[in-house]
């Protein structure tokens, strides 16, 4: 996915809740729970452009990973509420 699809899909609500909740530890249960639906999803990709690769050291599972439906990095998306996920599984 391009740069500017990615921007396209871009939710920066959902991106700045996602970011502050990673850094908080706000969601955690709601996220580790996610993480394993997206663990197993076809959906859930690495991060084609390195610097948009984001480390998660709470949920290794998601380190490095996005969802290729919206393009957004997972350890963002799955601490958010402003954006469902695409394929509807959460």
């Amino acid at each position: 996915m391009s740069i500017k699809k990615k921007l396209q899909n871009l939710s920066l609500q959902g991106l700045a809740e996602g970011l502050k909740n990673k850094i908080t530890g706000d969601m955690e249960d709601i996220a580790k729970q996610r993480a394993e639906i997206c663990r197993l999803c076809p959906h859930s990709v690495v991060e084609p452009i390195e610097e948009l690769r984001v480390k998660d050291n709470k949920i290794p599972s998601i380190t490095n990973k996005m969802c290729d439906l919206c393009g957004c990095a997972l350890p963002y998306l799955l601490r958010q509420t402003k954006k469902a996920c695409k394929a509807g599984k959460w």
